[in-house]
C-alpha cells in the first residue's frame, strides 16, 4: 500500500505597535493613557494528495486605553478604561471551496477595571480586582464581568509564591495598560 504524505505549510506574521504617555500628578499618583495596535496574519495549509484544506485568519485591533494609579499607604489604587474596534476575518477552506458564509467579524470593544493592591505585611500582598468587558458584533452583544483575587507571599527575599482566582472569558490579544492577572 503507498503511505499518504501530508504536507503542512504554517505562514503568518503578528505586529503590536503602541504609542503611550505617564504624568506623574504627585508621590504615588500616575496617570496614563496609550493606544495600541496588533496585526496578526496566519495562513495555514494542509495538503495530503488532491486535497487541500486551508485556514487564513487575519485580526487588527485598534485600542486606546486610559489610566490611574494612585497609593494610600500600604494600598495601591489601579482604574481605567480600554476603548476600540478589532477587526477579523477567518475562513476554511476544503478544496478550494470556502466552509465559512461571511468571514468578516468586526467588533466594537471596552473594558473597564478597578484593581486594589494591598501590602498586608512586607512579604504578603494582596490583590483584588474587577473587570467589565464588552464586546459588541453589530448583530451580538457579549458582557462579561469578572472577578480577580489573588495572594502573594515571600517565604525569603526574592522569591514569590502567588494562588489567584480569575475569570478572563474574552481574550482580546492586544497590549492594555490593564493588569492582566493577578
Amino acid at each position: 500500500l503507498a503511505q499518504a504524505e501530508a504536507l503542512v505549510s504554517p505562514g503568518g506574521r503578528s505586529t503590536n505597535a503602541g504609542l503611550g504617555y505617564s504624568h506623574t500628578i504627585g508621590y504615588e499618583n500616575v496617570v496614563s493613557a496609550a493606544f495600541f495596535y496588533t496585526d496578526t496574519d496566519s495562513d495555514y495549509t494542509l495538503s495530503t494528495g488532491p486535497l487541500v484544506v486551508r485556514n487564513e485568519s487575519l485580526q487588527r485591533s485598534y485600542v486606546g486605553s486610559l489610566a490611574h494609579m494612585i497609593g494610600f499607604g500600604d494600598t495601591t489604587l489601579r482604574y481605567g478604561v480600554d476603548l476600540g474596534r478589532i477587526e477579523s476575518y477567518d475562513q476554511f477552506s476544503v478544496a478550494g471551496i470556502p466552509t465559512v458564509a461571511d468571514p468578516d467579524n468586526d467588533a466594537d470593544y471596552g473594558r473597564a477595571y478597578i484593581d486594589v493592591l494591598h501590602d498586608i505585611l512586607p512579604n504578603l500582598t494582596t490583590e483584588l480586582a474587577l473587570f467589565g468587558t464588552v464586546l459588541d458584533t453589530g448583530g451580538d452583544e457579549f458582557a462579561r464581568f469578572e472577578p480577580r483575587a489573588g495572594l502573594a507571599w515571600a517565604p525569603v527575599d526574592n522569591h514569590w509564591l502567588r494562588v489567584a482566582a480569575s475569570r478572563q472569558s474574552l481574550i482580546v490579544g492586544t497590549p492594555t495598560l490593564s493588569p492582566i492577572g493577578v
